[in-house]
């Protein structure tokens, strides 16, 4: 199954996002996942809210925090995505 072409041009021009999704599937964190990128939280949150929009399905999902801390994780779309651009 392909990706939607817009997802796809997105990710041609901007790799980084890919090395985004790559640090949030090993560190489970957005904020952990933005220091690994050399980037702001809020350009991580961004950058994911993009995606997401861009994807038919999201590609990262959020928990919110309390008293075990919040996290983000791939969800199966998002797997799906960096598989296969790792395979390019």
């Amino acid at each position: 199954m392909s990706l939607p072409a817009l997802l796809t041009q997105h990710i041609a021009r901007r790799p980084q996002r890919i090395a985004l999704l790559q640090h949030i599937a090993e560190q489970g964190s957005i904020t952990r996942a933005a220091k690994a990128a050399g980037i702001s939280y809020k350009a991580a949150w961004d950058a994911i809210d993009e995606l997401n929009n861009l994807a038919r399905q999201p590609l990262v999902e959020r928990s919110t925090g309390g008293r075990g801390g919040g996290g983000a994780r791939l969800s199966v779309e998002g797997e799906r995505v960096l598989r296969l651009y790792q395979r390019l």
